[in-house]
């Protein structure tokens, strides 16, 4: 048995020899690398890179050499870091090459700044000994075998599967180089600098149309006193400063929906986007297109979508107070629960411990009043408003509870989704989108504890 095990393990050893002895047992039995291994490319200054499915150049800034796609220097840059770390470990003298480039055989042009050409093929990928093939344009039949040294930042399971992975990288990149290296910001790509806009229409099927005139701070809407128009400068950067590019097509597909249209205004003019929909079963996707560009951009808003904004998005929607804050010493203010109402003040700022002299009051919920004072002073969750509506009352007999500080009489309520707060002096209410049943819906009513109540 023991003799039979020993033949079986010669055959095996044998057979798996044959596969190696092809070439790659030249590589493994020699592991000279320190004296083999060398870098493909040599060329320092990297001008231009060429595949048969695109071209990049530079002049000054990294630009493909046909359509109107915006580049990013940072991917060519970390592109060009991968390709100078591949390393040659060996090389084959073969009369036929073509079984090495069976899966792939991409032909690449590297031009350097002085003039100097390196012309290259990209073969398959061998598993053995995790290289892969590549041969110059001038002599065919001498096959490099080439390790991939650079960084992997995506995921992996294990070492045994990161050449294979590194390679399929690079293949991927060859094979969209059209479009791989093009600038994710749709602001990038629309060449908009978004500080430069003087003015901003917006019209969409979603909401009533308006324009934003940033250069002279004013809306076409009407903002009820006393709301203000926030920094609109941080709020065009918020809106369209965020959104990525997934895709870019050539052509329009069939089915898509416009559904807005935008247009800035700047001192050159003027630039137009519209935004289409496509319905994909659950899903809709959403696309950009320039007038008069021939492409069509996949994006994420990651957020808001510029086209189906309200104008409120510009107001700064804090309940607002006449007083001046840094002169504060202390703080007066009455609350109402169920009809009842309360007197309290805050001597200390700092440490901000509500106190009452009432004597019907025999417990004051810290941790209810910070929610109170986070909710009317817009901190922590609650630093804007949803939206604002004016003339939305709400009656004392309805509320949550009524709180009266600075001259203002505020009505809360708290809803399933939202949490209204009615400015009784202003006659405007402010909404906040906040999960109550997580709180309960009587939560304020916990706010005191009567000596009635503890008995």
């Amino acid at each position: 048995m023991l003799k039979k095990n020993i033949i079986l393990t010669c055959i095996f050893f044998f057979l798996l020899g044959g596969v190696y002895l092809k070439e790659e047992i030249l590589f493994v039995e020699k592991q000279r690398v320190s004296s083999l291994e060398r870098s493909v490319i040599k060329i320092q200054n990297i001008k231009r890179i060429k595949t048969k499915y695109g071209e990049l150049a530079f002049d000054k800034k990294w630009k493909y050499t046909h359509g109107a796609l915006v580049v990013s220097k940072f991917k060519v840059d970390q592109f060009i870091k991968i390709l100078k770390d591949w390393k040659v470990q060996d090389s084959i003298f073969v009369e036929d090459s073509r079984e090495y480039f069976n899966e792939n055989e991409i032909k690449v042009i590297i031009d350097g700044e002085k003039g100097e050409r390196l012309t290259f093929f990209v073969g398959d990928f061998s598993p053995l000994s995790n290289i892969f093939y590549l041969r110059e344009e001038k002599n065919s039949k001498k096959v490099y075998l080439v390790k991939d040294e650079s960084v992997y930042d995506s995921l992996y399971q294990s070492t045994d599967e990161l050449p294979f992975k590194k390679y399929k990288r690079n293949i991927g990149v060859l094979k969209q180089f059209k479009t791989v290296f093009s600038d994710t910001l749709l602001v990038n790509q629309l060449q908009l600098n978004l500080t430069s806009i003087l003015k901003i229409e917006f019209k969409s099927e979603f909401q009533p149309w308006f324009d934003l005139d940033i250069q002279h701070k004013s809306i076409s809407r009407p903002i009820p006193k006393p709301l203000v128009l926030t920094s609109l400068e941080e709020q065009v950067e918020k809106l369209f400063g965020r959104i990525q590019v997934l895709n870019i097509l050539k052509d329009k597909i069939n089915g898509l929906e416009e559904k807005g249209v935008i247009t800035f205004y700047v001192s050159q003019g003027k630039k137009v986007i519209r935004y289409f929909q496509f319905k994909q079963k659950e899903n809709i996707l959403h696309f950009i297109a320039e007038d008069e560009k021939p492409f069509l951009f996949q994006v994420d808003f990651k957020k808001e979508n510029p086209f189906d904004i309200h104008d409120q998005f510009f107001w700064d929607k804090r309940i607002a107070y006449d007083v001046d804050f840094n002169e504060l010493k202390k703080i007066n203010f009455d609350i109402t629960l169920k009809g009842k109402s309360y007197k309290f003040i805050i001597n200390d700022l700092d440490t901000f411990e509500v106190t009452s002299e009432d004597k019907r009051i025999s417990f004051i919920s810290a941790t209810h009043m910070n929610f109170l004072f986070n909710l009317i002073f817009n901190l922590v969750d609650f630093e804007q408003a949803s939206y604002v509506v004016p003339s939305r009352v709400l009656i004392e007999k309805d509320s949550s509870i009524v709180i009266k500080i600075f001259e203002k009489v505020l009505i809360i309520k708290l809803k399933d989704q939202y949490i209204q707060v009615y400015d009784k002096k202003e006659d405007l209410s402010y909404y906040f989108k906040y999960n109550s049943k997580q709180i309960g819906l009587n939560f304020f009513s916990r706010i005191i504890q009567t000596r009635q109540e503890s008995h």
